[in-house]
């Protein structure tokens, strides 16, 4: 049921919305649960299958997050947060460390389309470089 409505969603937002070569979209505010189907729809449609999603602060981004979180199982769009960085909070650092490692992973066919969620302030922080993250990070495999 949720998926069939999530592709109504979707095709309602293909019949208005002209495709933009840019990939530029912006809709200063949209209520309730639009604002993450918006944002799923332009995550599929991007040929980098992802879509940035920029709020006014970090309320919105985690009330988004969540849920584009609650839509991450029924269209297979990875939700990310950008998370205002905090020294002491490490959940904060992984985010923004998974956000990054995201944006410089190889863009073939097996990567889900993605959604990065950041707030304004969260983005005037630098990102790690992501070489050094390279170079510090061991994959388990």
């Amino acid at each position: 049921m949720v998926n069939k409505l999530t592709e109504k969603f979707f095709s309602f937002f293909d019949g208005i919305f002209p495709a933009d070569p840019r990939g530029e979209f912006s809709c200063p505010e949209l209520p309730g649960a639009s604002a993450s189907l918006a944002a799923a729809w332009c995550a599929k449609q991007s040929p980098a299958r992802i879509a940035l999603v920029i709020t006014s602060g970090a309320a919105e981004s985690s009330r988004l997050f969540l849920d584009v979180l609650s839509l991450q199982k029924n269209t297979g769009i990875e939700a990310l947060l950008f998370a205002q960085e905090i020294e002491d909070d490490p959940d904060a650092i992984a985010s923004r460390l998974k956000t990054v490692r995201r944006l410089t992973a190889p863009a073939d066919g097996d990567i889900p389309p993605a959604i990065i969620i950041v707030s304004a302030k969260a983005l005037l922080v630098p990102a790690p470089d992501p070489e050094q993250i390279r170079s510090c990070s061991i994959t388990l495999k």
